[in-house]
């Protein structure tokens, strides 16, 4: 009897650990190739915010690192890649950093984003900028959400 409780407890840790690694990488953020050929703009822009963050917390905290430190200065190369199959928004603007999405261009910003480039005749060409992930704990331990920072003048 003692045998069969044995074998019915391993058979079921085994089914556990299965669903358990299945349902982990189910909830894995989704990374992307990193783009190799791009227009870096230039890092003299002013600090630029994004939006959308609160969809993408886990690919930012695998950014930020562990323990939900405060950080804020966490240095990045942001990809700009407009998304023209967005069913949302056909003029919405992607953020990826290190291949996972991190936010978007505010509906407001992409259009004139997508028109400066047009006019310097850089349409479908992915843009990059430093960015930096700021957030983690804050005072009295209190976990803080995680935002990006882009480094970006949209309107030179």
């Amino acid at each position: 009897m003692e045998f069969y409780a044995l074998f019915f407890i391993i058979i079921l840790a085994a089914i556990s650990w299965r669903l358990y690694r299945a349902l982990q990488s189910q909830y894995a953020p989704k990374q992307r190739p990193i783009p190799s050929k791009v227009y870096e703009w230039p890092d003299e822009g002013d600090e630029f915010d994004i939006v959308g963050e609160s969809y993408y917390q886990k690919s930012i905290k695998i950014l930020a690192g562990p323990n939900d430190e405060h950080v804020y200065n966490k240095e990045y190369r942001a990809f700009l890649i407009p998304e023209n199959d967005n069913p949302y928004d056909k003029k919405a603007v992607r953020v990826d950093i290190e291949g996972m999405t991190v936010g978007y261009l505010s509906r407001e910003d992409a259009p004139d984003f997508r028109e400066s480039f047009r006019e310097k005749k850089l349409t479908g060409k992915i843009k990059d900028c430093k960015a930096i992930v700021i957030g983690g704990r804050g005072p009295n331990g209190k976990i803080w959400s995680y935002g990006i920072r882009l480094s970006l003048n949209l309107f030179e």
